[in-house]
């Protein structure tokens, strides 16, 4: 999650979205005070796993999906992700 919020900071002025889902983790203000205790500052979502599971195709957790312009996941990537792996999976599809 750090690794996101900070690419939502960095790269949001170019053109990326960053929506979180938090899967089966409680009620709102709890979801909300962990987020703030970590820095995420990007848009998150309340779901069940079930949900997950069935849209997303969610394999393991975290699952972190990178969607182009036009709403296509391009990549699924399972597991925590450094930073510089996000970058190298969002920066050729920014516009411009």
């Amino acid at each position: 999650m750090p690794e996101l919020a900070r690419l939502h900071r960095e790269l949001g002025p170019a053109g990326l979205q960053t929506v979180g889902i938090a899967i089966s983790s409680g009620s709102s203000e709890e979801i909300r005070s962990f987020a703030e205790q970590r820095g995420v500052d990007y848009l998150l979502l309340r779901a069940s796993r079930e949900w997950a599971r069935r849209h997303f195709r969610m394999l393991g957790m975290p699952t972190t999906l990178i969607v182009d312009a036009d709403g296509r996941i391009r990549e699924r990537l399972v597991g925590p992700q450094s930073a510089e792996r996000l970058r190298r999976a969002v920066e050729p599809l920014l516009p411009g």
